[in-house]
């Protein structure tokens, strides 16, 4: 099995927090067959948590987690909170296939859909 973490901040707004899941739910079934399971998780403030995520989805016998950072920019988190959680995760698991794919900001896309919007608005 081949599942996909959709990893955002967290936010004390519930309406924020809301808007990741909505976005989630949008996504999920355009990665059909790419991935068997499309979840969110945080990294603070709200569940569920990067590592509970990652043990329900070690649970369900996922042989390879891709975690995707929905974060602009590459500050502490990126670069350092959520490798030290994966690198635990992959020392516990030599096994299994673990991730981490670029994070948002960083995609070479987010330049183009930037001035795309900008010249339609």
């Amino acid at each position: 099995m081949r599942a996909l973490i959709f990893l955002a901040h967290g936010s004390r707004r519930e309406k924020s927090n809301r808007e990741v899941f909505d976005l989630v739910d949008k996504i999920r079934p355009l990665l059909v067959p790419a991935f068997d399971v499309v979840d969110a998780a945080f990294l603070e403030l709200v569940p569920p948590f990067l590592p509970e995520m990652m043990e329900k989805m070690l649970d369900r016998d996922a042989q390879s987690i891709v975690i995707y950072p929905f974060f602009l920019n590459s500050g502490r988190h990126v670069d350092k909170d959520i490798p030290v959680i994966v690198d635990g995760f992959r020392e516990r698991c030599p096994e299994r296939e673990i991730l981490v794919m670029r994070h948002f900001g960083g995609s070479d896309g987010v330049l183009d859909m930037i001035v795309d919007q900008l010249k339609n608005s």
